[in-house]
């Protein structure tokens, strides 16, 4: 259910930024066609967007920044999870500092968001954090929940597995990389219905090599 969750957020977030590209790239458009004066209407929009921001996160200190790291502190018991006021600061953070033009990545919100459902799934589950084995359980969920984000933001979830194993805990278990795939192709598949299942990062067909010489500079014939 939280990876369901995960999914839906993540995927959510996905189109809004989408389409608020689309808004930002209709305006600047219209802005080209002012002449000079149209030259400050980007730098007008951009300034917006980051005051509005930085105001939330002024509100929400923990929505600052991409939140990879606060995952990664959480995982080293040396911060908090956060999730009440979180998620809505994230998401309405990130979509207007993102859409308004910053140069930001939008994975670090959606891994923050995913790991603030886990830390909630934790508490559903009634994972006590006064018990050693059940903190510990909740911080894998916080961990494999990120990794769904992560999932989500570029629909890989080999590579939500991996970033959750290599970077955030630094160790392979048999428990973390469960939970971790379950809940990266839980939320990949579910983000697709929001989303669609094509390529992030589309690469072009490489071209047949050439048998026979390679007509190098060091090869004289």
């Amino acid at each position: 259910m939280a990876g369901v969750l995960v999914g839906l957020v993540g995927g959510g977030f996905r189109w809004c930024l989408e389409h608020a590209d689309r808004l930002r790239g209709s305006i600047l458009e219209a802005a080209a066609g002012l002449g000079a004066a149209g030259r400050l209407i980007p730098v007008v929009l951009t300034a917006v967007g980051a005051a509005v921001a930085c105001a939330i996160a002024q509100r929400v200190p923990h929505a600052a920044g991409s939140g990879i790291q606060h995952v990664e502190a959480v995982w080293r018991q040396e911060a908090e999870a956060r999730t009440a006021r979180l998620l809505p600061a994230k998401f309405l953070g990130g979509l207007i500092a993102i859409g308004s033009g910053l140069v930001l990545g939008r994975e670090g919100p959606i891994v923050h968001m995913g790991a603030a459902i886990g830390s909630a799934a934790g508490r559903r589950g009634r994972l006590d954090p006064q018990d050693a084995e059940d903190a510990e359980d909740a911080r894998m969920l916080h961990s494999a929940l990120g990794g769904a984000g992560l999932a989500v933001a570029f629909s890989a979830p080999l590579g939500g597995l991996l970033f959750v194993c290599e970077e955030v805990t630094g160790t392979v278990r048999p428990l973390l990389v469960l939970l971790t795939l379950v809940a990266t192709v839980t939320a990949v598949a579910t983000s697709q219905l929001i989303v669609g299942d094509a390529l992030v990062l589309p690469l072009s067909a490489a071209p047949p090599r050439r048998s026979g010489c390679c007509r190098s500079s060091c090869c004289p014939g």
